[in-house]
């Protein structure tokens, strides 16, 4: 199915619990999939998009919760498109951004539907793994 994954889930997960430094493996992602599919108009648009997450969850990670997560990633996933868009708005004008976000919109709506159900089914489990391995993992005397 297109447009299911677990990317947004594991970027919510990692700000929760690293904060602002979740940037630094959501950057790792963008320049993975860079290298692995080359460049585009898609490549310009991670480079902000998944920044955009991370800052979102940061605001609001002290309300933490399963179903909050649910509906930051499924809010998530039915802008993507949009946010996804300002290139061709840049590159193409008016038309080209609209014709972008109005073909797309099928799509986001099953991202937003994925989304909150890799949300239901992820966010837990993956915060009983960051828990545990934080406890048991130290780098320089701290625990992460």
């Amino acid at each position: 199915m297109p447009n299911i994954e677990p990317v947004s889930i594991f970027v919510i997960t990692l700000s929760v619990y690293f904060g602002i430094q979740a940037l630094i493996p959501v950057y790792v992602f963008v320049f993975a999939e860079i290298f692995l599919y080359g460049f585009g108009f898609w490549s310009v648009a991670y480079l902000y998009v998944w920044p955009i997450l991370v800052f979102a969850v940061v605001a609001l990670r002290r309300f933490s919760s399963t179903p909050l997560w649910c509906v930051v990633s499924a809010v998530f996933g039915l802008l993507f498109g949009t946010l996804c868009s300002l290139p061709y708005f840049v590159v193409g004008g008016w038309g080209a951004g609209l014709s972008w976000i109005a073909s797309g919109l099928t799509f986001d709506l099953i991202h937003c539907a994925g989304n909150a159900a890799m949300a239901a089914l992820l966010f837990k489990p993956l915060s009983k793994t960051f828990d545990f391995v934080s406890k048991r993992v130290c780098i320089d005397d701290k625990t992460i």
